[in-house]
């Protein structure tokens, strides 16, 4: 199974998207306590109080409007029962190499599961984790999130 810990690299492309993000919206962040290890990556604030707890990605892909998005499901079930307990909707916040899009992640019952893992041939059966697959129809460009959020 692949670490469970941010590299340096992905800190600071995660600040970068989630500095867009807050710009483009009106909000701001703050870390998720944790720091490397912490189980998602920011807290998003309105006019000062928390409107939602944030997960941020970045992929050297295209964005598809057809395609889909996977994600590990400890990653997302984690963030839902998080979500649950700081009473904040969980954001999923994707860059890619043409758009920054996000969805809301209210439950799971909408996407399928499947077990991958990269292939090498370093890796057996056991290093492949379960993944959602979230179909890109249920993001929207990152310029929309405010408008999520005024729902909170």
């Amino acid at each position: 199974m692949r670490p469970s810990y941010c590299t340096e690299k992905d800190i600071k492309n995660q600040l970068e998207i989630v500095r867009e993000a807050c710009s483009l919206n009106g909000l701001t962040y703050e870390d998720f306590p944790g720091g490397k290890y912490a189980p998602l990556d920011y807290f998003l604030h309105k006019d000062k109080k928390r409107c939602a707890l944030a997960e941020i990605k970045h992929r050297r892909l295209t964005f598809e409007p057809n395609g889909s998005f996977y994600i590990a499901t400890k990653k997302i079930d984690k963030g839902l029962l998080l979500s649950s307990d700081y009473n904040a909707p969980l954001v999923l916040i994707i860059r890619f190499l043409n758009a920054t899009c996000y969805t809301v992640v209210e439950n799971t019952s909408g996407y399928k599961k499947i077990k991958l893992g990269r292939i090498n041939n370093q890796r057996d059966e056991a290093d492949r984790e379960w993944m959602y697959v979230i179909p890109m129809t249920m993001f929207n460009p990152i310029d929309r999130l405010s408008q999520e959020m005024a729902k909170v």
